[in-house]
């Protein structure tokens, strides 16, 4: 859910920037939205694996579900 929240605010941020420029507009925001899942995704797979191995997974739901929400809260409070 948290994923396809981001998904949706990049898209609307992309065809934002689509419409100020034409030609170049979105050409850097797609290759920084690929880096940046990925980056994001193996950044995250390293924190959970900690964050179960050291503790209780519950509490590394917890922490990771709250990260989420507040991304969608982020998301929905763009003004671009």
């Amino acid at each position: 859910m948290a994923m396809a929240m981001v998904n949706v605010c990049v898209d609307a941020i992309m065809i934002v920037q689509a419409r100020k420029d034409p030609e170049y507009g979105t050409k850097d925001l797609i290759s920084m939205m690929f880096m940046t899942n990925g980056l994001s995704g193996t950044v995250g797979m390293f924190m959970g694996a900690e964050f179960t191995s050291r503790g209780q997974p519950k509490y590394c739901y917890l922490i990771f579900g709250i990260v989420g929400l507040a991304c969608s809260f982020c998301g929905m409070n763009l003004n671009s």
